[in-house]
């Protein structure tokens, strides 16, 4: 389970916190959730692959979660847009996220290490919350809300 906190001013993904890991049981995932500030406010895209654990979050606790969606070619699509934005900024506090994108990578045919319009699927459970988390933006190719320096400032500002 992955989870990330981030917004979008002047072109830049911000990311400030995240919570998650390997092996955590059902009922102990809004615990974790919760240690990301205002969680319960704000709305989350999640992996639609398990609808149960989106219905649980979202019927039992209260969270603002929906599925994000998937089409052919989702996944290239949202590292297109992700790619797109002027610069994605993470903060120390996500040490997970910071080191996928350092080990993130596109397939390498073995025999002439050209490299593939394939993305390796490994190095990525971060990366794909923060493409779920875009999902409107990937999906819709809205314009994107403007947010002034002052309410920047008073999102970063926010603690669990």
């Amino acid at each position: 389970m992955a989870a990330l906190r981030c917004w979008i001013a002047d072109d830049c993904v911000y990311v400030d916190y995240e919570a998650g890991g390997t092996g955590i049981e059902l009922d102990d995932i809004p615990a974790v959730l919760d240690t990301l500030p205002q969680a319960r406010l704000w709305p989350w895209r999640a992996d639609g692959a398990r609808p149960e654990t989106i219905s649980f979050l979202a019927r039992r606790h209260g969270f603002r979660i929906s599925a994000a969606r998937k089409w052919p070619g989702s996944v290239e699509d949202g590292i297109a847009r992700l790619r797109a934005f002027t610069r994605i900024v993470v903060h120390p506090r996500c040490p997970r996220l910071a080191a996928e994108f350092h080990r993130y990578a596109y397939r390498v045919d073995p025999q002439t290490e050209d490299i593939l319009p394939v993305v390796e699927d490994a190095n990525n459970h971060w990366i794909d919350a923060l493409r779920y988390a875009l999902d409107g933006i990937i999906h819709n190719r809205r314009t994107l809300p403007r947010f002034t320096p002052q309410a920047v400032r008073r999102i970063a500002k926010t603690e669990p």
